[in-house]
């Protein structure tokens, strides 16, 4: 390692430096005034004792608690920098378990709640350093310095873009391209049953990804889907882990059935005759 190299700070030191910077929020001069009601002391940490002119204090240099700094302590300047790398990180773990429990249709319950959890605790700690944060920014006017460092806005960006990423559909729609090659094999095994048989449905279960690892999905019968379609215009398979209350999840091969009447049946199109909807495990 060169002598340049071994100079500069880390990545993680980099990333902190760039997220919370605290520029004006230093104090290293000398000055110091009287901790009682903040007079100028004269001469600084190397001034003479000498009572306050203001409010006749003792002061001394010397005796810990009788000065301060003129600027923000150590704590205070703690307080105003902004969130950190690990912050943003825990922000984004909330939003990455939101994003994968959109991935199914219906949404998997466990990953959806834990992310919003998540993100609530997060949330309600970057509320209170940004209120804490303002207050002492005031109180030293330092209140431009404080807003203008990116690690408050940063975390409000990334819960944004989670938003616009599930309002375009990407979850869902990332999800299913996972999914496909199972429920393709699926169809092929339908496709291939006598006309007589494919109203029972899949004749086996299929395998799908979960965020608790594989598990065995099959058809939910013809009674979770009477009135949606016609059981010889494709199958559904259910998504086990997915919905609230009680829908649960499923994915639809309806390539028999026009995709207007699908449409209109509640059914979300994926292509190729693909559909995400819901149904009721009880019926």
């Amino acid at each position: 390692m060169t002598p340049a190299a071994a100079g500069r700070p880390g990545w993680r030191a980099q990333v902190n430096g760039w997220l919370a910077p605290g520029p004006g929020l230093e104090w290293t001069t000398d000055e110091r005034v009287c901790a009682r009601c903040h007079y100028g002391f004269p001469g600084g940490t190397a001034g003479a004792p000498r009572p306050c002119i203001e409010c006749g204090a003792a002061l001394d240099p010397a005796v810990p608690g009788t000065l301060i700094a003129p600027g923000p302590g150590t704590s205070a300047r703690w307080l105003m920098h902004a969130p950190g790398l690990w912050y943003q990180l825990a922000v984004l773990a909330g939003c990455a378990l939101c994003f994968i429990g959109g991935m199914a249709p219906a949404g998997w319950f466990g990953p959806i709640v834990l992310g919003l959890a998540w993100l609530a605790v997060t949330g309600a700690y970057g509320v209170a350093r940004i209120f804490i944060a303002t207050a002492l920014a005031i109180r030293w006017k330092r209140l431009q310095a404080v807003d203008a460092q990116p690690g408050w806005w940063l975390p409000a960006a990334i819960v944004a873009g989670l938003v616009i990423l599930c309002v375009l559909d990407v979850p869902a729609r990332l999800g299913f391209r996972l999914q496909r090659p199972r429920l393709e094999a699926a169809r092929a095994q339908w496709e291939a049953l006598p006309p007589q048989d494919r109203a029972k449905g899949l004749p086996q279960p299929v395998d799908l990804w979960t965020p608790f690892g594989l598990a065995a999905c099959g058809n939910p019968g013809d009674l979770a889907n009477r009135g949606r379609y016609d059981p010889t215009d494709g199958f559904a398979v259910g998504v086990h882990g997915t919905g609230f209350l009680f829908d649960s999840g499923a994915y639809y091969c309806l390539p028999r059935m026009d995709p207007q009447a699908a449409k209109a049946a509640g059914f979300e199109a994926l292509g190729d005759g693909w559909y995400a909807g819901s149904y009721d495990p009880m019926d």
